[in-house]
């Protein structure tokens, strides 16, 4: 069992000892820090039509939009690769994900479907959890997923 002597030794007790307002920091500090476990996960959301998914660890950011319902014409299907707000520059971009890589052109920033069976190849790799990376020029973005994507969004050859 621990004694207050022995507690009153601790960094936090020393930090909010006497200080209701400290102590809310530390809790705030500390509810920020297990939220950020999540953040490399896939989140989801629609926009007029659009399926839109969000994957972030750290400053990178992927931004992936796919019309599955081919609701847009042309039906929409592209990725945008950030690092600390800033898109991939270049006009090809290499992607790995462990053994396997994967050339893809880029336009004004975003990896498009232009290549059906090269876009659903990338879906393919970044429907798995682990470590991508995005190289362009100079320019290297890694994102570690620990979550599957589930999505719509590889194309069908009809469209």
């Amino acid at each position: 069992m621990t004694t207050d002597e022995e507690f009153d030794t601790t960094p936090v007790y020393r930090f909010v000892k006497g200080n209701p307002m400290k102590a809310i920091i530390a809790a705030a500090i500390v509810v920020a820090t297990c939220g950020m476990a999540s953040a490399n996960e896939w989140s989801a959301k629609d926009d007029k039509g659009l399926k839109v998914y969000n994957l972030r660890d750290g400053s990178a950011t992927l931004d992936l939009v796919c019309d599955p319902d081919n609701l847009w014409e042309p039906p929409e299907y592209h990725l945008v690769v950030k690092q600390g707000g800033n898109i991939l520059d270049g006009s090809s971009v290499e992607i790995k994900k462990g053994e396997e890589a994967l050339t893809m052109p880029l336009s004004g920033g975003s990896i498009l479907s232009t290549d059906r069976d090269g876009w659903n190849k990338l879906i393919e790799l970044l429907s798995q959890p682990g470590l991508i990376e995005f190289h362009a020029g100079e320019n290297t973005v890694a994102l570690n997923a620990t979550s599957a994507l589930t999505s719509g969004c590889a194309r069908q050859a009809a469209e």
